[in-house]
Parts: structure tokens; C-alpha cells; sequence
């Protein structure tokens, strides 16, 4: 990775875990490389205000750490298909919905784009990032603009299936 790191929390360089944490949420956030270094830029944007990340990802493996370990029912594997407002709640150092910072460690390991993306990041005025079904995201500076995207998602995904 390039030195020096990006900076996160309190205009502190990110740490080469922390970075390969950020790198790990990238890569389960889009499977598109070219939009990772801008997904980056949202998840340290959002940092650097002290928003919680609220990436799905995190909840994912927070569930699936908890069913390795045998703290959930015994037919519950922790991945779902599709998350519940419920899981947003799972409670876990992992969980980017309840922590407003990094998780602990990586979520998963992270391909050579996602390390790059979280090395060097895009600069950019978005702080939201939604992935509808068309497999790229929409990005939004404001809530506002984020809850159109959602509503356009919505909209999509009604007149896929109709």
C-alpha cells in the first residue's frame, strides 16, 4: 500500500489494519472496480464526520461470527439473503450500523483493487452510496438525495419484476 495512508477519524492517518478494514467493507460493498475508489471516499468521508458507516456487509459478518461461534438458533447459518430492519441491531463490535468508526478487523480479505481503493480513495462530495439491482451504485451528498436513489431503486426493481 502507498504511504502515506488517507486520513479517517480526527484527520488521523488510517493504520495499515484500519486500512485494510476499509479495504475489506470496499470489497464487499461493490464488485465493480472501477467504482471502489469512490466507495472509499463515501466510507471516509462518512469518518471523517462521525456518521456511522452502515454498511450491510459488516452486519453480514457480525451474523455469521455469531453462528461460527454457535450464538445463533442452530438452523441459522447468519448470512441472509436479504437483511431485516431487526439485523441493522445485531449487537457486535462489527456492526458499522450501531459504531460510528471502523469495525475492529477486516470483514473479509480484500482483492488488490480494494486495497488500492482504500489506499487512494476518490475525493468526493458524497457521503450515501446504495446499491440497487442494476449492479452499480448511486451515490448522494444529502439524506434527501439518498432516499430518492432508494426510491428510484424501488421504482427499478417494481418495474423489473412487473
Amino acid at each position: 500500500m502507498p504511504t502515506p495512508l488517507p486520513k479517517g477519524e480526527n484527520g488521523k492517518r488510517l493504520t495499515l489494519l484500519q486500512a485494510v478494514t476499509l479495504a475489506s467493507l470496499v470489497e464487499r460493498e461493490t464488485s465493480v472496480a472501477t467504482e471502489r475508489p469512490l466507495v472509499a471516499g463515501v466510507l471516509l468521508n462518512r469518518l471523517r464526520k462521525g456518521m456511522r458507516l452502515q454498511c450491510d456487509a459488516s452486519v453480514q459478518y457480525a451474523r455469521q461470527r455469531a453462528a461460527m461461534a454457535g450464538a445463533l438458533a442452530p438452523n441459522d447459518p447468519g448470512h441472509k439473503a436479504r437483511l431485516l430492519w431487526s439485523d441493522l441491531k445485531f449487537p457486535s463490535p462489527y456492526n458499522t450500523y450501531l459504531h460510528a468508526s471502523l469495525p475492529p478487523g477486516p470483514i473479509c480479505n480484500p482483492g488488490q483493487d480494494a486495497l488500492m481503493a482504500a489506499a487512494l480513495p476518490r475525493a468526493s462530495p458524497f457521503f450515501y452510496v446504495m446499491s440497487p439491482k442494476l449492479n452499480r451504485h448511486r451515490f448522494a451528498r444529502t439524506f434527501e438525495e439518498h432516499k430518492r436513489n432508494i426510491r428510484l431503486a424501488k421504482a427499478e426493481r417494481r418495474a423489473d419484476s412487473g
